[in-house]
């Protein structure tokens, strides 16, 4: 594997485990949200992020390598700290949401990285671009019911 692949797989795997972070972050918003409507959206946010870490291990094989496989300690991490701060405070579904948009704006930076990067292919950096545009999709309409529950 020549060292712009390496650089590529490298990439394209943190945006695989920040999509596995947030696959599992929406189950559990799905899980404590009390509104339907919200946990209709969250489920669905589930399913596009299975989507979106499925779409990118091809080009990881393309470039010969491993795809990964699990969620980032820093979103286990993360995870944990919300139910710990959740039997304490107690979680509504605004703050819920807060917690939705402050993890998808750091997924969009670090999909905007990957997409400037120098190493990333053309054709992968177009499968970027569709996830970034529905991340950045899912911010608006995220910030659009957090002004309804407020």
């Amino acid at each position: 594997m020549t060292q712009q692949q390496e650089k590529e797989v490298a990439l394209l795997n943190q945006l695989i485990k920040r999509n596995y972070d947030a696959e599992y972050g929406y189950k559990e918003a799905a899980e404590r949200a009390e509104d339907p409507t919200l946990k209709a959206f969250f489920q669905t946010k589930v399913e596009e992020r299975y989507k979106f870490g499925h779409d990118i291990k091809p080009f990881i094989a393309l470039d010969g390598g491993e795809p990964n496989k699990g969620t980032s300690i820093v979103g286990d991490i993360h995870r944990q700290f919300m139910k710990i701060k959740d039997l304490v405070t107690g979680a509504d579904d605004t703050a819920i949401i807060e917690e939705c948009i402050r993890g998808e704006k750091v997924a969009l930076e670090d999909y905007e990285k990957a997409i400037a990067d120098e190493y990333t292919g053309p054709a992968t950096k177009d499968t970027l671009r569709m996830h970034a545009t529905a991340i950045r999709n899912s911010i608006e309409r995220l910030e659009q019911m957090q002004t309804v529950t407020k």
